[in-house]
């Protein structure tokens, strides 16, 4: 009779868990989008990959992710949502935004489990010739959580090698500065 039990809350607790884990599922289709906000810029890159660098104490941590199926979209407010296809829909990895969130936007984006960024005009790099593609586009985010924050540097690194460096310029309103 006890291992019943344990055997159905165990059952319960991964149904639970299960249960918070899609619902919180962050689908291109759910995002958030500003009044009058709309994709003008789509583009399947040949590699996008993450690197997330953070200074805790003395100690350097390195995380490093790439994306399979990546997907990029500039919104016409100055946003950068990168993304990996799934299935008719795209899971939202991150967002970098040239302009500052308001309070409630960052707060809604929490909520929501949305990773983000702000960044300027002037952390956008490119490097020409890469092996991958013709370019290699760099954005450079300041992570916005304030617990990472605390614990020292954490820079959000994104890494799209693209053929197309003039789209990105045009649609970001931007000079991507190519070495």
């Amino acid at each position: 009779m006890n291992y019943q039990w344990i055997i159905v809350i165990a059952l319960v607790v991964v149904g639970i868990v299960f249960l918070s884990r899609f619902r919180k599922t962050k689908l291109f289709s759910n995002f958030p989008f500003e009044d009058g906000e709309e994709v003008v810029f789509t583009e399947e890159p040949a590699l996008l990959q993450h690197k997330q660098s953070s200074i805790v104490g003395a100690k350097t941590q390195r995380n490093y992710h790439v994306l399979m199926r990546p997907i990029v979209k500039v919104t016409n407010k100055g946003k950068i949502i990168f993304a990996q296809k799934y299935k008719n829909d795209a899971l939202v990895y991150a967002v970098f935004s040239l302009k500052n969130l308001a309070d409630e936007q960052k707060n809604a984006w929490k909520n929501l489990g949305y990773t983000f960024a702000t960044l300027s005009g002037q952390d956008i790099k490119a490097t020409a010739s890469t092996k991958k593609a013709a370019y290699e586009i760099t954005f450079i985010g300041g992570n916005s959580d304030p617990v990472t924050a605390t614990m020292g540097v954490n820079d959000f690194i994104m890494q799209i090698y693209t053929n197309d460096i003039s789209s990105y310029e045009k649609n970001l309103g931007v000079k991507i500065g190519v070495q």
